[in-house]
């Protein structure tokens, strides 16, 4: 059934629906969902999680991550954006990360064993990119006419990076021994922390292009 989300913030009070993270896709060292399948907890060998709903990188998109819990650091924590189709999608393998191949960017504020905080991108790391995140910190991920923008706190952190075309899905991974991390996603259904970028849209069925064929009926039916 379709549902009326109020909006108050960029996207048109409209019927739809916003994102939320899409627990069939994690099924690899999969976390523990909650709160709507919004926040993220425990994940012991790296996985990630995507949205339910991928948007298009010409487009201007914005969503927040926050982190509520740390615990124990170890391994690492990334955000960022995953295309669809990339491998990093299968499941095949013992741990997978969305920054793996080449369809799969991130920012990495925490990390073991590197040169952490990195943005990365198809496993290869630019040192250094962005500030370590600690508890409480919101991180934004805004996508904008093909350039990747991280912000913590409402501060930019820079271009991560740019001339990015295709479909994506907003991502997060992370693997921790002690699995104490624990994060929230907001696509803008409970509204931003903090003013998105320019122009910038939540990731909601109303803000999306229009699909090839608006009416399956016409096409398909029983």
């Amino acid at each position: 059934a379709q549902v009326t989300d109020t909006a108050s913030d960029s996207v048109d009070d409209d019927i739809g629906n916003y994102a939320t993270m899409n627990i069939l896709e994690d099924v690899l060292n999969p976390t523990t969902y909650s709160n709507g399948n919004l926040t993220m907890s425990g994940r012991t060998s790296w996985g990630f999680s995507i949205s339910t709903l991928a948007f298009p990188a010409s487009g201007n998109f914005y969503c927040e991550f926050t982190v509520d819990s740390i615990g124990t650091v170890s391994h690492g924590l990334m955000f960022g954006i995953v295309k669809v189709g990339d491998p990093s999608l299968d499941t095949s393998g013992s741990e997978r990360q969305f920054t793996s191949d080449a369809g799969g960017y991130g920012y990495k504020p925490i990390g073991s064993g590197g040169t952490e905080p990195v943005s990365i991108n198809n496993n290869s790391e630019t040192d250094p990119y962005g500030i370590s995140v600690s508890a409480t910190d919101v991180i934004g991920v805004h996508l904008n006419s093909g350039t990747l923008t991280f912000y913590v706190d409402n501060a930019t952190q820079g271009t991560a990076y740019s001339g990015i075309t295709g479909d994506y899905f907003f991502a997060c991974g992370y693997k921790s021994s002690s699995g104490t991390y624990t994060v929230t996603a907001n696509f803008g259904a409970s509204g931003f922390a903090y003013t998105p970028p320019s122009s910038a849209k939540a990731l909601h069925t109303a803000n999306l292009p229009a699909p090839a064929i608006t009416d399956p009926s016409a096409h398909f039916k029983p």
